[in-house]
């Protein structure tokens, strides 16, 4: 939960609809054709994300960890979002990761149906094992959409973890190879190695800048 924060500037993408803040700490978001008086103010912003303290990919994906507005930022994770219903001044925003795995998808559309106003910030494809490649149908109805997958007719926009300054930070390389591997699926192979189970963000980062060739499984290596 963020609160008490100063406000920071929204990224440029969000500008696709109009983006009004007529008071310090109400933000309205107002599609296009919508005249500005049919729409009530956002009351608060509820973040959908996975929340896995062992996968330190997911714990650093909330858009809000990066860009902090001035009302409340409510973090709910994708496993508990059935027993969450959205109030009417919800801004609802899903992403970062890859949230769109298949076992979830239900749940994501249940609540975009049950919000007035329901964004994707940099959400992305996730299968283990197979091939899902399309996102769901329902998408294209939304208001602002950002994947981190590049495909037809959605907007491109990376996880939001790429906005942690741990990136504008010089790290040294040490290792020829290095392998960062996800922890539900070890690499066999030797040399340096580390799992996103393992550390912190920016153990992950020195890590993997360690190496002059990274082998990785996961998205965040």
């Amino acid at each position: 939960r963020v609160t008490g924060v100063q406000t920071c500037a929204l990224p440029i993408w969000w500008k696709k609809d109009i983006i009004e803040f007529d008071k310090p700490g109400v933000e309205k978001v107002l599609p296009k054709t919508t005249s500005r008086t049919s729409v009530t103010a956002t009351n608060r912003i509820v973040s959908i994300r996975r929340i896995d303290s062992t996968n330190v990919g997911d714990m650093s994906t909330s858009p809000f960890l990066y860009f902090r507005p001035q009302i409340e930022v409510v973090e709910v994770d994708i496993l508990q979002a059935d027993a969450f219903v959205p109030k009417d001044g919800d801004l609802v925003v899903l992403g970062g990761g890859g949230i769109f795995f298949p076992e979830w998808r239900e749940s994501i559309k249940r609540l975009f149906e049950e919000s007035k106003r329901f964004a994707v910030w940099g959400a992305g494809l996730n299968t283990h094992g197979r091939v899902i490649d399309t996102f769901p149908e329902w998408i294209y109805e939304c208001k602002l959409v950002g994947v981190r997958d590049v495909v037809p007719y959605l907007r491109w926009v990376p996880c939001p973890s790429c906005m942690s300054g741990l990136f504008d930070k010089k790290w040294s390389i040490i290792h020829d190879a290095v392998v960062y591997e996800h922890k539900d699926m070890p690499i066999e192979m030797d040399g340096p190695k580390m799992s996103n189970r393992d550390g912190t963000m920016e153990d992950a980062i020195r890590f993997i800048a360690s190496g002059c060739t990274v082998v990785t499984n996961s998205y965040h290596g």
